[in-house]
């Protein structure tokens, strides 16, 4: 990894996919996140439903998981706080090339 992209930082958006149809409809089926760099970066992924609150212990704060993980349950996006490394990203669920 060059300097470049290791000083890079993303913001991170999640938007709540949700199930249409069947026994699960309105019920959260995955979560599609969205990352910007400050170099105009951008990155997108999803996550199933049931990584999410695994992935979401990058979140220091129990608090703020639990608030972010309730928003994208009923529907809601959800800003995540603050900014991320690519590793963090990857933490999140970003596929890494092998």
């Amino acid at each position: 990894m060059d300097n470049k992209s290791s000083r890079e930082t993303f913001t991170v958006r999640a938007n709540p996919i949700m199930h249409d149809t069947g026994e699960h409809a309105g019920k959260l089926d995955y979560v599609r996140f969205t990352a910007d760099s400050n170099n105009g970066t951008h990155k997108e992924w999803r996550l199933a439903a049931a990584l999410l609150d695994k992935k979401l212990h990058i979140l220091e704060s129990s608090g703020l998981r639990y608030g972010i993980h309730s928003k994208l349950q009923s529907g809601a996006r959800a800003d995540l706080p603050g900014t991320y490394s690519i590793k963090q990203l990857a933490d999140l669920g970003l596929p890494t090339p092998n």
